[in-house]
């Protein structure tokens, strides 16, 4: 497949009394004229992401792009020095509670998908770091961490991860008990006992059966809250539960 040729976008840098200012401009072809890059681009939108020359593409373009800013690399450390020290250190976000704690992400503006996750009890004490993403990337070739869930009861903590940088995550659980991690690889097979018993918000065990034969047993809180939402869970939802109603 041909590759056409990508103009080179210009870029202007003023420093003044105001700061720095970078520009950049609509690229021009080799004969000068003005050119549209984004049209120039847009064989890349239909293309094959498999195709190895999309992937050639790619490299050329980033091989001249730090070919061009090799003189501003030094300003662009400081640059970038200068703005991370303007930041904090790290910043917390997405807090829970569950039980006695409350557990929360912590991100680091020098590790970018490779968050942690901790907790601390409602009381005051010293925080518990539950899973560093910079020592889970030590061992994988990429590492960032997806969502990610604890029980009511503080049993069990759930995580998603992506390992590959294809956002194909999997998923691992921590028994919070044991400190131990179980991957869940995905042929592994639940059954959930008492569902001809349930009460609003109910305890419900679910045995998991993992793929070399071990069972472990988790308590789930039914989250069926109200006997109103149990008649429409019984009759199959809601639209059921008022046509049951008006044929009556």
């Amino acid at each position: 497949m041909p590759l056409p040729h990508v103009a080179r976008p210009r870029f202007l840098l003023m420093l003044g009394m105001s700061g720095m200012l970078l520009l950049a401009g609509c690229g021009a072809s080799d004969e000068g004229k003005p050119v549209n890059p984004v049209e120039q681009l847009a064989w890349l939108r239909s293309a094959d992401r498999s195709d190895p020359e999309v992937g050639k593409f790619l490299e050329r373009e980033n091989q001249a792009s730090e070919q061009a800013l090799t003189t501003e690399r030094a300003l662009q450390e400081t640059l970038l020095d200068e703005m991370l020290a303007r930041l904090p250190a790290y910043y917390d976000l997405d807090h829970r509670t569950a039980g006695e704690h409350r557990y929360f992400e912590r991100w680091s503006v020098h590790h970018a998908d490779q968050g942690e996750l901790w907790r601390d009890t409602l009381g005051g004490g010293e925080p518990e770091r539950l899973l560093s993403g910079v020592d889970e990337a030590a061992g994988s070739a990429y590492y960032s961490l997806g969502a990610w869930a604890v029980d009511e009861a503080e049993q069990w903590l759930a995580v998603a991860e992506d390992r590959v940088g294809n956002e194909a995550y999997t998923l691992r659980v921590r028994n919070m008990a044991e400190g131990s991690w179980q991957s869940i690889a995905g042929a592994e097979t639940v059954s959930l006992a008492g569902l001809d018993k349930l009460t609003p918000r109910c305890t419900v065990n679910a045995e998991i059966t993992m793929a070399g034969g071990k069972k472990t047993s988790v308590p789930l809180t039914c989250r069926i809250d109200t006997e109103d939402e149990l008649d429409y869970f019984r009759n199959g939802g809601i639209l059921h539960y008022v046509l049951r109603g008006l044929a009556a």
